[in-house]
């Protein structure tokens, strides 16, 4: 009874530590250290796992004892909520009806002397995603391994745009406001709020509506 308490401690507290890292439920932050973490724990779970199994199935085979399927059962639901969490990152049960990157004009001017060769998305400040069942994610991006996403709901009328977060400005380090007025001539977002960069559209299935 012992061994069996201890074995399904052990392989729960593993399987949650784990899957803690990759949760996106709520406002969360992933980096490289994230990643590290997760595959350390997940790691730690595998080899208990194997271990058990090869104990229990011992156990079986030299004293004819019943074999006990609750890890296996705890290893497959491990591995189902890893997937689902990780799917739920880009929210499967829906579809981006926007995605746009905040401007840096610092880089942009940089990028115009030809002093930066090359340029990926976590290079820029920030990224905005509109997704068609009416919530948003704002990711920041904190250090170039790092970045932290918040979500909300938003509504557009009249080409406005509004995050409807309070604190938003705060938490994402004034990268982001709450209003935002559509240029399609430009594909931009321009923030009613001066100090805060315009926000490039890079794709939009806004005008198909």
């Amino acid at each position: 009874m012992i061994y069996k308490s201890i074995k399904y401690t052990l392989l729960g507290i593993l399987a949650t530590l784990a899957l803690y890292q990759i949760s996106p439920i709520g406002d969360y932050c992933l980096g490289l250290g994230t990643a590290v973490v997760f595959f350390l724990f997940s790691g730690l779970f595998i080899i208990f796992f194997v271990i058990f199994l090869a104990i229990d199935s011992s156990r079986k085979i030299k004293k004819g004892k019943k074999f006990d399927y609750v890890p296996s059962v705890i290893f497959t639901v491990f591995l189902v909520c890893s997937i689902i969490l990780i799917q739920m990152r880009d929210k499967f049960w829906t579809s981006e009806e926007l995605i746009g990157f905040v401007e840096d004009d610092k880089k942009k001017y940089e990028e115009a002397e030809g002093t930066i060769e090359f340029e990926s998305e976590y290079d820029k400040p920030g990224k905005l995603i509109l997704y068609k069942n009416g919530t948003f994610q704002a990711s920041v991006n904190i250090y170039s391994d790092v970045s932290c996403y918040y979500s909300g709901d938003y509504i557009i009328e009249n080409k406005m745009l509004t995050l409807k977060r309070e604190g938003l400005e705060q938490q994402t380090n004034k990268v982001f406001t709450t209003q935002y007025r559509i240029v399609d001539s430009e594909s931009l977002l321009m923030p009613l709020v001066k100090g805060f960069g315009k926000i490039a559209i890079e794709k939009t299935s806004l005008n198909e509506q």
